[in-house]
């Protein structure tokens, strides 16, 4: 073999490699930027894992994935994972060119209660960004804490188990006059639609409705009655009009291979 065969040979090697990492970021920056962001977490992460190469474009390509899988968890409110990715990150020197990483970076530590990691990130992003409010009332945030903890009201949260369960439950809303039937948004069993959600990884949700009997428990949670009102597209919030005669409700409709915002 000689030698312009060699170099024939490790040229098409490399095109091939930086082809198949572009098809990877392409990919994943198309799910990020839909708002898809389970699929979007996949295929960042997915996209970083492929970056091998070195020099400052690599570095920042890997950087760009890291934060955008970050991102993507931070949406879905897995504020653990969110946390991992923000720090892969920062390893790479991303917040010079984006220094949302930090302050990001801070509130998950905050949510997840490491307060004195949280204001030091709060203190970095603050050098950076002087003039963002954020990582001052981060901070604050952060020294009041104690301060809940040891000041605490007499409320007390329950968890409603009658009504909470496996999947995504929201925006809950009295629907008659009496204020005793209640519609909320859920994608637990029994939904019309058999596909997942692409933003959210759960299956899209339905309206299901339960009402407070006169002992104060709820009866069975049933999907809403109704032609047309659940169906296989995500339905959401719902109101009713002042005489409690007519309902208003959210519907995101989705297609196959079309980006419909």
């Amino acid at each position: 073999m000689n030698v312009k065969t060699l170099i024939l040979l490790v040229s098409l090697s490399i095109s091939g490699i930086v082809s198949a990492q572009s098809k990877y970021i392409k990919d994943a920056n198309t799910e990020y930027r839909s708002g898809n962001y389970f699929k979007a977490a996949e295929k960042c992460a997915l996209a970083y894992s492929k970056i091998r190469r070195n020099g400052g474009a690599a570095l920042d390509a890997k950087g760009d994935m890291a934060y955008k899988t970050a991102e993507s968890f931070r949406n879905l409110e897995d504020f653990k994972q969110a946390n991992e990715w923000y720090q892969r990150a920062i390893l790479l020197k991303y917040q010079n060119k984006e220094p949302l990483v930090l302050l990001y970076n801070a509130d998950m530590l905050r949510i997840m209660g490491d307060l004195k990691k949280a204001a030091e990130y709060y203190k970095e992003y603050q050098e950076l960004v002087p003039t963002d409010t954020r990582a001052e009332v981060g901070l604050k945030s952060c020294e009041i804490h104690e301060d809940f903890i040891d000041n605490r009201t007499t409320h007390t949260v329950t968890n409603l188990t009658q009504l909470n369960k496996d999947g995504y439950d929201m925006s809950p809303t009295f629907v008659d006059k009496k204020a005793s039937v209640i519609a909320f948004a859920s994608s637990r069993e029994g939904v019309v639609g058999k596909d997942k959600d692409k933003i959210t990884g759960d299956l899209y949700m339905d309206i299901f409705v339960t009402e407070i009997d006169k002992k104060g428990n709820f009866t069975q949670i049933k999907p809403i009655e109704g032609e047309g009102i659940n169906t296989e597209n995500n339905e959401g919030t719902v109101c009713i009009d002042g005489r409690a005669k007519t309902m208003f409700f959210t519907r995101c409709p989705h297609m196959k291979k079309q980006n419909l915002g």
